[in-house]
């Protein structure tokens, strides 16, 4: 019972010592690498949100059996209700940032440097604070 988490990078993690999971949720947009700490005719849960050259070997799906499962939270919503859950959410962080959320949960960037902020964000040098509130306007 309960939940193992397992940094891919630990020496001792499940995977290299061949133990599988029956049910393996990555959520960090690396699914090959936890697709080998699968069982066979487990379930592979897609969090993370992979770059988009990522792939799946299909024929290692196929034989194993596992069944891979897209967990996005907005999955089989359109663009106008995507819009309105980023509303709706943002709009209660926006209530709540300066009176409730310690201000060294916020990172606050400027339009003209979410271009770098992307690039760090995606080359793994992600800012600690878990909120990044970009300054641009709709």
């Amino acid at each position: 019972p309960g939940v193992t988490v397992c940094p891919a990078t630990s020496p001792d993690r499940p995977g290299s010592a061949g133990r599988r999971w029956p049910v393996v949720i990555d959520c960090v947009g690396r699914p090959e690498q936890a697709l080998a700490l699968v069982a066979p005719g487990g379930v592979l849960g897609l969090l993370g949100t992979p770059e988009e050259t990522v792939t799946l070997p299909a024929a290692d799906v196929h034989r194993s059996g596992v069944v891979a499962v897209g967990m996005h939270e907005l999955a089989g919503t359109g663009a106008t209700a995507r819009r309105l859950v980023f509303r709706e959410i943002l709009t209660w962080v926006g209530a709540r940032i300066e009176r409730e959320i310690p201000q060294t949960w916020c990172l606050r960037v400027p339009a003209e440097h979410t271009v770098d902020l992307y690039h760090r964000v995606f080359g793994q040098r992600r800012p600690p604070q878990p909120f990044l509130i970009l300054g641009c306007s709709s």
